[in-house]
Parts: C-alpha cells; sequence; structure tokens
C-alpha cells in the first residue's frame, strides 16, 4: 500500500482490524530508509567538513546502491565506510 495519509487514513477509517491488514510496498519502504540515511550522511558530512575532514564527500551513491551491484572498487570503498565509527554507518538497534 502507498504510504501517503490519505489512503492510510481511508483504510483505517473503513476496514475493520487495519492495523492487521496494512501492509507497505517494499519501493516506499525503502524509499524512506535511503532518505533517512542521505539526511544523516549530509549533516554528518557537514560536520566533518567544518572541521577539515572531507571522507564522506562523494559517497552518497555509495549509501544508496545495492553493494550487490558495485564495481569492486567501490565496494571496497563501501566496506571500509560501514564499517567505520561514522554515525551513518550505525546498525539500527
Amino acid at each position: 500500500m502507498d504510504m501517503w495519509p490519505a489512503y492510510i487514513g481511508a483504510v483505517q477509517n473503513h476496514v475493520d482490524e487495519p492495523e492487521k491488514k496494512i501492509c507497505f510496498d517494499r519501493f516506499h519502504v525503502a524509499k524512506h530508509l535511503g532518505d533517512a540515511v542521505n539526511k544523516v550522511r549530509t549533516e554528518e558530512t557537514a560536520e566533518l567538513r567544518a572541521l577539515g575532514d572531507r571522507t564522506l564527500v562523494g559517497t552518497r551513491f555509495l549509501w544508496l546502491q545495492n553493494p550487490k551491484n558495485m564495481k569492486r572498487t567501490n565496494r571496497v570503498r563501501f566496506s571500509a565506510l560501514r564499517n567505520s565509527t561514522f554515525r551513518v554507518a550505525r546498525r539500527g538497534r
């Protein structure tokens, strides 16, 4: 289901037990996740640049791309970033 609030509201108003029947599609979930990762990356990049650190500059598409589809050089670079202590690299809790 689309994540537009109007759709969610309509289901909640017209369907019995909507919390058991609403399922969001993978595309919309992935978009929200990608937006969240990019927001953290953008904020952290700005903070680091102010300190003279350009490590995260130019990494946007590394964070958004599936590692299985990356060229070897990008996969190695992303692996190092992913295993770093940057906030954008933190795993969910």
